[in-house]
């Protein structure tokens, strides 16, 4: 069989690399394919303990784009166990001089990556995909820089996992108060493609910059599998579990005090991830250790209740929308407090979840979970599973080329 080759290429799965007018045989055809291209560029390594769950999105999408075909590149700065390319970050770029350079102290190791992929972004048959995973908001010189130098073989994805300069725990240096607004902006012109990490975060970007409105998409972190738990149908289990975050020393002391309530019954809570000393004091806390992120959905499926602390302002960042993902895919009742606006509609959504503020008496909380009950239908629950979201990322690239 013979075909003609199209002048006008790009396919949706990859590109063949065209000659106007010319016959090929179908054989010659299938080898002049070329899979779409992507780099995803994320500052932490998957296995670096600083980053627990925070980390763990990126190496999920790769995953996903690796599995519809697509030849996938992950950058990071250190080893790591996974097959990615590893971009080691010189020491002297990390001198706290350099932290005077907006946005942070990724801002050279973003030139180096630019620099290290200079020639397969220049010599690449097709447009490029250049995924950046923020935060550290340091990674998005990456994409300004490769969209200056390659305008035409660049497609920049810009994925925020926080807000950026308007977030109410903000507080950057003097010298970097006016300078990081304006590389957020150049950012938001030059991406061809804006992720959000929640409806709310959308909303906000949608409000900040209503010109590029038409290039956001909320892509939530999600959970891998629905995972059944046999302890949310068991009313007498009171079983609790808190796992990693950023914030554990003072989660530590909250749901101490939280559990001490408890009358005429001794109630205890698992902690998983960071180490607080105030834990060898508390008898309602008792401390497991680090766990590897793979694990933490089935180690959940024991448990009844799962403890989200949020530190005042914040509105669901990476770590804490991962924990919360996580235990509504292991069948765990959310306990948030604090909670998001992304979480209290997530809640509402589904009638699952235990929300509590600052005012709320600890035995008006108390009650409020003993009467919780896991609601969320199986329906509700696959559209929160990653590869879904994933999926709604993946349909809305072709629109790029």
């Amino acid at each position: 069989m013979e075909c003609y080759r199209r002048t006008d290429s790009t396919l949706r799965r990859g590109t063949f690399d065209a000659v106007p007018n010319q016959k090929t045989s179908m054989n010659t055809l299938f080898f002049l394919y070329v899979p779409p291209r992507l780099y995803i560029i994320s500052y932490w390594s998957y296995n670096n303990p600083k980053t627990f769950v925070g980390a763990l999105r990126p190496y999920r999408m790769s995953d996903f784009f690796r599995q519809k075909g697509w030849d996938v590149t992950l950058v990071t700065s250190t080893c790591s166990s996974g097959p990615e390319l590893t971009i080691p970050e010189s020491r002297w770029m990390r001198w706290s001089v350099l932290r005077a350079f907006p946005p942070d102290y990724t801002f050279l190791w973003a030139l180096k990556v630019i620099w290290v992929l200079r020639k397969k972004i220049k010599y690449s048959p097709i447009p490029v995909y250049l995924l950046t995973t923020c935060p550290p908001n340091g990674l998005v010189i990456a994409g300004i820089v490769g969209k200056f130098f390659f305008p035409s073989q660049i497609k920049w994805i810009l994925d925020f996992r926080d807000l950026w300069t308007q977030h109410p725990l903000y507080a950057p240096p003097i010298t970097k108060r006016y300078l990081d607004p304006f590389i957020e902006r150049w950012a938001m012109y030059h991406a061809d493609h804006i992720v959000c990490n929640t409806v709310w975060d959308q909303n906000h970007w949608s409000g900040r910059f209503p010109g590029h409105r038409s290039k956001l998409l909320t892509v939530a972190n999600g959970f891998d599998h629905i995972l059944q738990n046999q302890a949310v149908h068991n009313i007498d289990n009171l079983r609790f579990v808190y796992t990693g975050g950023t914030t554990a020393g003072q989660a530590t002391r909250w749901i101490h005090s939280l559990l001490n309530c408890f009358q005429e019954q001794v109630v205890t809570c698992d902690f998983y991830g960071e180490y607080d000393t105030f834990m060898d004091t508390s008898p309602c806390i008792s401390y497991r250790g680090v766990v590897e992120p793979e694990e933490i959905p089935l180690l959940l499926t024991a448990y009844r209740f799962g403890f989200i602390y949020l530190p005042k302002g914040s509105e669901m960042g990476g770590r804490v929308a991962q924990k919360f993902y996580d235990y509504l895919g292991s069948g765990v009742i959310p306990i948030c407090y604090r909670p998001s606006q992304e979480m209290r509609r997530l809640i509402g959504e589904l009638r699952t979840g235990v929300c509590i503020s600052e005012n709320d008496s600890p035995y008006d909380t108390i009650r409020a979970i003993q009467i919780a009950e896991f609601r969320a239908s199986a329906e509700q629950l696959a559209l929160l599973q990653r590869n879904t979201q994933f999926e709604k990322l993946y349909n809305s690239l072709p629109s790029l080329s």
